[in-house]
């Protein structure tokens, strides 16, 4: 699972410094603003994607459901530590992001955002885990298809 926890991790880091960038980008210069609540859970869906296509064109088979909750659970803290990891690197940039989400940093915002953060990395955790098993059956069906053709 190392390989592909590091796959996951390339796609994920990638995706989540890459979108917002792009489309900070297409705002810039088009006014028109892209950027929704889907862009947070984006990076992790396409990253367990290709992770699973790799399983899959490694191993020429679908992973077993045991592989693919134990993808979900590692994969899940990985997006984790790196959403850490990016928020304070934010703060760190930008300092006057602080000043001026002062007003979150309220005890009972803070635990509002806890339990919203919660469901964001259960709901990360489950797509995890269907993405990466559809990631290797889209991919052994393509495989299955282009054998077809050839023989």
């Amino acid at each position: 699972m190392k390989r592909y926890y590091w796959i996951y991790t390339g796609w994920f880091v990638g995706l989540s410094i890459g979108l917002p960038i792009i489309l900070g980008a297409v705002r810039y210069f088009s006014g028109v603003d892209l950027y929704t609540s889907f862009v947070s859970i984006a990076p992790a869906m396409f990253a367990a994607l290709v992770a699973g296509m790799t399983f899959a064109k490694d191993r020429e088979t679908m992973p077993e459901t045991s592989e693919s909750w134990q993808f979900a659970r590692g994969s899940v803290v990985i997006a984790f530590v790196f959403s850490i990891l990016f928020a304070v690197a934010a703060f760190a940039i930008f300092p006057e992001m602080k000043d001026e989400l002062q007003s979150l940093f309220e005890p009972t915002i803070l635990g509002v955002m806890a339990v919203v953060l919660a469901v964001l990395f259960v709901v990360i955790f489950l797509l995890n885990r269907f993405f990466f098993a559809m990631g290797a059956k889209n991919i052994l069906k393509v495989e299955q298809r282009k054998k077809a053709k050839a023989g």
